[in-house]
């Protein structure tokens, strides 16, 4: 089925996401995460995958989704953290949620979806795209930066800078590609 059209429009300026963050909740610390939004790291949609194998609802350590608004306590929806599960919601106050406390030690990988404009406008933005973030594909850094209002010129450069930074941390020799 085709993606509604509001849904479409929250997600067209999505043009990089981060690095995959991968959570251990130790079940003998009872692990848990207090309620919270995820807009504080400017992100637009969270995606969370889970990676607990036979997962029992006596295990505990769902994810509490609460109606929208940052001080709402109304709980939406109480999501077991099934193996191969996967959630998308939006990183705002349309979806405050927590992580209830774990019986179990549960395990879980997230990625945040984020604007072009908002790594741009940040003050470490810049720095925060070549150390953090990654375009959406198909999209190339300098495709993402100018769809975010870059300047040809910035975004040029940017992607010259990123690509170094990436080639940096594989360990490849730069000298033979800067020499050039």
């Amino acid at each position: 089925s085709p993606v509604p059209p509001r849904v479409a429009r929250r997600l067209q300026t999505v043009d990089f996401r981060e690095h995959v963050m991968v959570a251990s909740y130790r079940a003998e610390e009872r692990g848990r995460y207090l309620r919270h939004t995820d807009i504080g790291r400017g992100a637009v949609l969270t995606a969370l995958y889970y990676l607990n194998d036979d997962w029992r609802p006596e295990d505990q350590g769902e994810l509490r989704l609460f109606l929208p608004g940052h001080t709402n306590t109304e709980v939406r929806y109480d999501v077991l953290p099934l193996a191969n599960r996967l959630l998308l919601f939006w990183s705002n106050e349309d979806c405050p949620h927590e992580v209830l406390s774990t019986h179990r030690d549960r395990y879980a990988m997230t990625v945040w979806y984020r604007t072009g404009h908002d790594i741009l406008a940040g003050p470490k933005g810049l720095e925060s795209l070549c150390r953090n973030l990654h375009p959406v594909a198909p999209l190339t850094v300098e495709e993402g930066l100018l769809r975010a209002g870059a300047s040809p010129s910035q975004a040029k450069h940017m992607e010259f800078v990123y690509g170094l930074h990436k080639k940096d941390k594989t360990g490849q020799n730069l000298s033979a590609d800067t020499a050039s």
